[in-house]
């Protein structure tokens, strides 16, 4: 984790969403924050590599949606689901403002500050190094067609506005749009 965002991403477990990289932060609403740290720490040199990011089930509609497992001796083979490996990116991180929904308030510093970093030479030099990507990163890699149009419907739909606003909606658009013009359709 970026060391500009320790202390300032204080992210919780909500209904709205569970992303992948940002699943480390709401740790620390399970164990606390100078654990949740400790172990963000521990496996940060393992984020450029295989590590184990499990595709949620709980809201399909918001797919692609992803956590992160970071316990290691947790075995993906028992609950039968499909693994593969993604790096920090929009995909996961236009999700991180409805993560930020903490007990009914909202957390945008946080999330903003995740997106931000996530954009940064920093994020996208971690994203460069992975393959494959559920979403990629960076313009240099394709989009799939159906994750343009899942990315697309999360954008553009009605819960991520009324679960974040419509300004703050439109401020991650705008993000992605400059990033990565062929996220949303024309």
């Amino acid at each position: 984790m970026a060391p500009s965002l320790v202390g300032r991403v204080d992210v919780r477990l909500s209904s709205a969403a569970l992303t992948a990289l940002a699943a480390i932060t709401p740790l620390s609403a399970l164990i606390g924050e100078s654990r949740a740290v400790e172990l963000i720490l521990q496996h940060q040199n393992k984020l450029a590599g295989p590590s184990a990011i499990l595709g949620a089930a709980q809201r399909p509609e918001l797919e692609p949606q992803v956590s992160l497992i970071l316990d290691d001796g947790y075995d993906p083979a028992l609950d039968g689901r499909v693994w593969q490996v993604v790096t920090p990116c929009e995909g996961t991180s236009f999700t991180m403002s409805a993560a930020s929904i903490v007990r009914g308030t909202y957390n945008f510093t946080g999330a903003e500050a995740w997106l931000d970093w996530t954009l940064s030479a920093e994020g996208q030099a971690i994203s460069r190094k992975a393959d494959p990507f559920l979403v990629p990163s960076h313009r240099t890699v394709a989009v799939p067609a159906r994750e343009v149009d899942q990315v697309d419907r999360f954008l553009n739909g009605q819960p991520l506005a009324d679960a974040i606003g419509a300004a703050a909606q439109a401020r991650l658009k705008s993000r992605l749009e400059s990033a990565h013009g062929q996220f949303t359709k024309e």
